[in-house]
């Protein structure tokens, strides 16, 4: 009987099974979890990565004045050799200039933080109103978060069920920012001196002893910035509010956008400046408002946060207000729930003075990890 040299069915059918289980591991190795491609992917990712922050480092390095401090205006020249960066429009407000570090820059679609000692370290986390994501971990946390923070100060530690508890207000330059859930005091203000200079040391000297220097970088007074980034309020809209003119007529004080004088029969500037007759005096208003439970839901712990039913407190951020025969220089606070500005220097009456709450606000450091504790907050590491 003649041998047959074919293959049979089964024996096809089962070569073809083999086939596809080596075909299905192949893929499997090239586009799994770890699997090759995926590797090859992050590999690149990190190379980017490495290779952005080293120009950028370069660029840095070369910017240092005579002085040992980095030369703002040489920096800004040395970073437009990378082509691509993007500067941060908060700070740069639109233009081409950095004005103060630390300042982020953006490229290849990763951000980084350029600080004043000279270092550069890439942003983890980013803010976008009210929720906070590490881009790196995919951790996702919600401002008003609980944080248990021990800031070191015996004599506050929070009231009642504040007791050791912050919160989370959100993310300036790559690093997140926690806040107390209460007023720790008050600070009076009073008078141009005050609006000038001694406000803000006072404001934050006033904070500075809640910086534990094991997890935080900074400690300073709450700002609008802190609020209006939650609120997701542009700043920039307010440079829109239009200079005013002040000059004396007949005795009594007119703004040029005003067809009759005021009543005001004086005034003078914060510099001590009087008014005359025949050189107005220029004003730039700069004082916004709005309700908080306008931008944010009242129920949220965003609002919970930032809130304060029963007392006012400063922030750290100067302003102007304008009425029809006078001009107001004070700082912002938060009152009755709403961003609005307190006056501590009035142009007819000279200095008031006011006392209003403080809130400090911790800048982790951009190494520390929040750990949740399966109850109703985060514990810092």
């Amino acid at each position: 009987m003649k041998k047959e040299n074919g293959i049979t069915l089964v024996a096809l059918v089962i070569s073809i099974i083999v086939l596809l289980i080596l075909a299905g591991v192949t893929i499997a190795t090239l586009t799994g979890d770890n699997g090759l491609l995926t590797k090859a992917g992050e590999a690149k990712n990190a190379s980017t990565e490495t290779s952005t922050l080293e120009k950028i480092q370069v660029e840095v390095a070369a910017s240092y004045g005579f002085d040992g401090a980095i030369d703002l205006n040489l920096l800004n020249n040395n970073l437009k050799n990378i082509k691509g960066l993007i500067y941060n429009e908060d700070v740069l407000s639109n233009t081409n200039m950095i004005n103060q570090l630390p300042s982020v820059v953006k490229l290849d679609e990763y951000s980084y933080v350029i600080k004043k000692n000279g270092s550069v370290e890439q942003v983890v986390w980013v803010q976008d109103k009210t929720k906070i994501t590490n881009i790196k971990t995919g951790q996702i946390l919600e401002v008003g978060d609980t944080v248990y923070y021990n800031s070191g100060v015996e004599e506050y530690e929070g009231t009642g069920e504040n007791q050791g508890k912050w919160g989370i207000l959100g993310v300036e330059n790559g690093n997140l920012l926690i806040m107390s859930k209460e007023n720790i005091g008050k600070v009076k203000l009073k008078g141009a001196q005050d609006v000038l200079t001694d406000g803000t040391i006072k404001l934050n000297n006033a904070c500075n002893a809640f910086k534990n220097t094991t997890y935080a970088d900074l400690v300073r007074c709450v700002r609008t910035t802190d609020i209006n980034r939650v609120c997701g309020f542009d700043e920039k809209n307010v440079s829109t509010i239009p200079t005013f003119e002040f000059i004396m007529l007949d005795g009594k004080v007119k703004r040029n956008d005003q067809q009759d004088p005021s009543n005001i029969t004086s005034f003078q500037d914060i510099n001590g400046k009087k008014l005359p007759d025949d050189a107005p005096i220029s004003v730039k208003h700069t004082l916004y408002t709005y309700k908080l439970k306008d931008k944010i839901n009242i129920d949220s712990k965003a609002y919970n946060l930032l809130k304060d039913d029963k007392n006012t407190y400063w922030l750290d951020s100067n302003c102007v207000f304008t009425n029809v025969g006078d001009a107001n220089w004070g700082f912002f606070a938060i009152e009755n729930n709403t961003m609005t500005g307190a006056r501590i220097f009035i142009s007819y009456a000279g200095g008031v003075d006011r006392s209003y709450g403080i809130r400090p606000v911790v800048t982790l450091n951009v190494n520390v990890k929040l750990i949740s504790n399966n109850s109703d907050g985060y514990i810092i590491q």
